[in-house]
């Protein structure tokens, strides 16, 4: 018994050897066959690539705008006009309770008096402000959110305007709303352009190994008259759509950081005349594989595809 279970394992890891062995060879005899033919692989990676680079492009730069919002020196402010019997004690007290609000990033107490003052100073109509007997100015809490998502800015608002001590709280959500729209807008330019260009990028590789299967029509009729497994035909092709998907998205890659780095130095002359340090992210290490990862998929994809029809119709 001990020798049959020794023999069987044996057998397993020579066959496991085997098939490594196997997908080893492919994965090199294809990459050979890349550079052996530079002009038509050159061409094709480069299509490839600008495809994949294309839709990378354009989300880097949607990721940056939308992170960008949080970073804004003049953060959207709600202005919470207290009501007239408030004294400035409970105006510090529902200051301090706006802070500990889970959306409220920043709140800021200003007394009536101190409002005149900033009024006085900003305002040519302080004649009339003197003549009067009484401040007409309510006590005002300055509230920054943490969020910039218009829909929760308007319910931050509203829950404000329950507590009894405020009288009103009021912000333009209309710039707020328009950016949002515009992001909106870019993620799904961003989607449909990713859906176009990667399904073109499946349709040449597909073609690309349409081409590859014709050439070698004879030698794969041959296997099939033989024996071999559809599995084993396909393989060749797949790992030859591995390396198109590879090759496409590390190009990809490098046209995405080189095309955002000649962005940023624009960015950065534009943001420190704002007196901001903002700077455009690339993704780093994580962009670039994930780059990488998108060209590999779309390579088997396009192989799969590809073979598939081709073996089928040799076999028919």
């Amino acid at each position: 018994m001990n020798q049959n279970r020794a023999e069987k394992k044996s057998g397993f890891l020579l066959r496991t050897r085997l098939l490594v062995s196997g997908h080893f060879d492919d994965l090199k005899k294809t990459a050979a066959e890349l550079i052996t033919n530079p002009l038509n692989s050159t061409l094709s990676l480069l299509l490839i690539a600008v495809s994949i680079a294309l839709p990378s492009i354009f989300l880097t730069l949607t990721t940056n705008f939308m992170s960008g919002l949080d970073r804004i020196d003049e953060s959207p402010k709600i202005n919470v006009y207290l009501r007239e019997e408030v004294s400035i004690e409970e105006g510090m007290t529902v200051t301090r309770g706006l802070l500990e609000h889970p959306q409220v990033s920043e709140a800021t107490f200003i007394s009536a008096d101190e409002a005149l003052k900033e009024f006085q100073e900003g305002s040519n109509l302080s004649g009339i402000l003197i003549a009067l007997d009484e401040n007409p100015l309510p006590h005002v809490v300055e509230v920054v959110p943490s969020s910039l998502d218009p829909l929760d800015v308007s319910n931050l608002v509203m829950s404000i305007e329950l507590y009894d001590q405020v009288q009103e709280a009021s912000i333009n959500l209309r710039w707020l709303e328009r950016l949002f729209a515009i992001s909106l807008i870019l993620k799904r330019l961003v989607f449909v352009l990713a859906l176009i260009l990667f399904l073109g990028v499946i349709l040449v590789i597909a073609h690309t190994i349409g081409v590859a299967i014709q050439f070698k029509r004879q030698e794969i009729e041959l296997m099939l008259l033989i024996g071999a497994t559809h599995g084993f035909v396909k393989r060749p092709f797949r790992y030859l759509g591995f390396w198109y998907g590879f090759g496409g998205g590390l190009l990809a890659a490098v046209i995405t950081e080189l095309s955002v780095s000649s962005l940023s130095a624009s960015v950065e002359a534009l943001a420190q005349s704002y007196r901001s340090s903002y700077a455009l992210d690339s993704g780093g290490i994580v962009g670039i594989l994930a780059i990488i990862v998108v060209g590999v998929f779309l390579g088997v994809v396009g192989a799969s595809i590809g073979v598939s029809r081709h073996v089928k119709e040799i076999q028919n």
